[in-house]
């Protein structure tokens, strides 16, 4: 059986990917704006989020 791997990423590489600071995530995620995952007590990030996060940004956009 092949299984995909998922690199899953920190608040500041999550923030790298996005162009955004790593506060800003933070806020966000708190905001329910990007979703994530919980590791221990570490918020982490799989690429979907991001995806689903920018989606979700786009549409926004397009409204205007």
């Amino acid at each position: 059986m092949h299984e995909t791997e998922t690199k899953l990423m920190s608040e500041k590489e999550a923030a790298h990917v996005l162009g955004l600071h790593w506060t800003t995530v933070r806020d966000y995620r708190r905001a329910g704006k990007i979703p994530c995952y919980t590791v221990g007590r570490r918020p982490v990030y799989a690429p979907h989020h991001l995806e689903e996060y920018l989606r979700h940004k786009g549409r926004a956009a397009n409204k205007n």
